[in-house]
C-alpha cells in the first residue's frame, strides 16, 4: 500500500481545485485534481492520491455525473487506509447510489 507524502506541488493542486471548487468553477477545479493525480500516477510524489480522488469525486457528483463519482469514490476508498477516511468514501458512494434510486 503506498504511503502518503507531502509533496508542495501535489498539495497545491489540491487547495487550488479547493478554491476552484468551492467558487463553482467546476471545470478548473477538475483540472486541478486530475494535475494533482497525473503527479501521483508518475511516481514522482510518494502520496496515494486519495484527496484528489475523492475532491474529483465530489466535482463529478456536482456536475450529474454519478457514474463517474462512484467510479472516483471506490478508486479513493481502494487507496485509503484509514477507517475514518474509508468511511467518507463509503458515505459519498452510498449518496450516489440513493440519487440515481431516487
Amino acid at each position: 500500500m503506498k504511503k502518503r507524502g507531502y509533496s508542495f506541488e501535489y498539495w497545491y493542486y489540491i487547495f487550488i481545485g479547493l478554491i476552484a471548487d468551492f467558487s463553482s468553477q467546476l471545470e478548473a477545479a477538475s483540472k486541478s485534481y486530475k494535475l494533482a493525480l497525473e503527479l501521483v500516477n508518475s511516481k514522482k510524489i510518494p502520496d496515494t492520491g486519495y484527496e484528489a480522488l475523492l475532491n474529483l469525486g465530489i466535482v463529478e457528483m456536482n456536475n450529474n455525473d454519478l457514474e463517474e463519482a462512484i467510479k472516483l469514490f471506490y478508486k479513493a476508498y481502494d487507496v485509503e487506509t484509514s477507517p475514518y477516511y474509508r468511511s467518507t468514501c463509503l458515505n459519498n458512494i452510498g449518496q450516489m447510489y440513493a440519487f440515481t434510486i431516487y
